[in-house]
């Protein structure tokens, strides 16, 4: 699955390969909440803190309690300052 690949690269450092890979899961998944979450904290790895909040927020619209999209999002906000 792409998405476990994508957090696979992402693990490895690679966020660029990660990002592409998370794009893919996506296109296969449209609204996917864990790979919309996972693509927040790629954001996140490549100091991109809006677009990070942006995909935890969807993350978080179609699974409200997901705990680790919650704190991504709060991790993004207090980089957004």
């Amino acid at each position: 699955r792409s998405t476990a690949r994508a957090a696979a690269l992402r693990d490895l450092g690679q966020p660029t390969r990660a990002f592409a890979s998370a794009r893919d899961a996506l296109a296969l998944q449209p609204g996917d909440a864990d790979t919309l979450a996972l693509l927040g904290w790629i954001y996140l790895d490549t100091a991109q803190p809006a677009d990070a909040a942006a995909s935890f927020a969807s993350a978080l619209d179609r699974r409200p309690d997901d705990v680790a999209a919650l704190q991504g999002l709060a991790t993004a906000y207090e980089a957004l300052g």
